[in-house]
């Protein structure tokens, strides 16, 4: 079985819909088949999941200087 990740381990990630566009690391990926990735992310010592539309490698400045 091949799995092929939109993210890998360790990369910097942004959340969409994060006013604030804190950065984020992948430290966790969960495989549900038959093809659904869900990407666990820290922020500090905070984790979240997210699909990877919900990501994004860059930040978003419109975003985080309007907030």
């Amino acid at each position: 079985m091949k799995i092929i990740t939109k993210y890998n381990f360790g990369d910097s990630v942004y959340v969409v819909s994060d006013p604030d566009q804190w950065r984020r690391q992948v430290v966790e990926l969960k495989i549900i088949p038959p093809q659904t990735i869900i990407y666990i992310c820290m922020c500090g010592d905070e984790s979240s999941a997210h699909y990877d539309f919900e990501l994004t490698d860059e930040q978003d400045l419109v975003t985080k200087t309007s907030n």
